[in-house]
């Protein structure tokens, strides 16, 4: 009789095993995809600031401020613009492949990393055009002769950086919780 107690007893406790690291993995895969949608939110919002927001302001200091930039401080800015418009769009496309629930954990770790390498890749090769694209806009402006256009240029590379470095170490704090949501799997 107490035998036939202990087996019901252990059954249920398997059970209620079974039933827990269910909602654990449930809860698990829950916590990547929030985490892969909330990047895929932040990438979004860059993305629309870098389409429309930064050519328009471009297109407003060339109209408004009469500012007559070289041909290649022009080229710089476009290829620019258009370079960071299809990293966020390849950033966005590698995020979708993230899906931990039909993929196994080993494709969902190399669909992680892929996209972490490809972000690093993407920040470098933008950092070198960006730094053209500034370059070519302060040699632009010291040739204008206006020393408050060069002063605010220096003043907004600057701000930039300092911008810039935080949104950078933003979107890095994001990839290392989405990669220890992951590491969860496992």
């Amino acid at each position: 009789m107490e035998l036939e107690e202990m087996k019901e007893n252990w059954r249920f406790m398997e059970k209620r095993l079974e039933q827990l690291e269910m909602d654990n993995l449930r809860l698990v895969h829950e916590n990547v995809r929030s985490k892969v949608e909330q990047l895929r939110r932040r990438l979004l919002l860059r993305l629309w600031f870098v389409v429309l927001l930064l050519p328009m302001v471009l297109y407003g200091m060339n109209r408004n401020l009469g500012l007559d930039f070289s041909p290649f401080t022009r080229w710089a800015m476009t290829v620019f613009v258009v370079f960071v418009a299809v990293r966020q769009l390849v950033f966005m496309t590698l995020l979708e492949r993230i899906d931990p629930v039909t993929m196994t954990v080993r494709e969902v770790v190399l669909a992680e990393n892929r996209f972490r390498m490809s972000f690093k890749l993407g920040v470098m090769v933008g950092l070198g055009l960006a730094a053209g694209m500034l370059a070519g806009m302060i040699h632009d402006f010291y040739g204008m002769g206006d020393r408050m256009l060069v002063a605010g240029a220096w003043w907004g590379l600057g701000v930039g950086v300092i911008v810039g470095l935080r949104v950078f170490l933003k979107a890095w704090r994001s990839i290392g919780e989405l990669r220890r949501a992951i590491a969860d799997l496992r």
